[in-house]
C-alpha cells in the first residue's frame, strides 16, 4: 500500500494540473492588461497637461496690454464715461 502511496507522491511531483495553467494564463494576462493600462494613462496624462498649457497660452495671447492715455480708452464703467447721469 506505501508503494502505491509513494508511486502517486512522486507522480503528482512531476505532473502539471490543466487547472492551474488557465489561472496561471490568466494572471499573466491580467498583469499585462493593467501594465497597458498603467502606460496608457500615463500617455493620456502627459497629453492633458500639454493641452492645458496650449490652451492657457492661447488665452494668455488673446489678452490685450496696449496703454491707453485717455480715460476713454478704460472701460465702460470709468468715471466719466459712464451713461448714467450719477456719474
Amino acid at each position: 500500500m506505501n508503494s502505491i502511496i509513494d508511486t502517486a507522491t512522486q507522480h503528482a511531483q512531476y505532473t502539471v494540473n490543466l487547472g492551474d495553467l488557465p489561472t496561471w494564463l490568466a494572471v499573466i494576462g491580467a498583469f499585462s492588461a493593467a501594465w497597458i493600462a498603467g502606460r496608457q494613462l500615463g500617455a493620456q496624462r502627459k497629453d492633458i497637461v500639454r493641452q492645458v498649457f496650449q490652451l492657457e497660452r492661447q488665452q494668455a495671447n488673446l489678452v490685450d496690454f496696449t496703454w491707453c492715455q485717455r480715460p476713454s480708452c478704460g472701460p465702460r464703467w470709468w468715471p466719466g464715461n459712464s451713461p448714467h447721469p450719477s456719474g
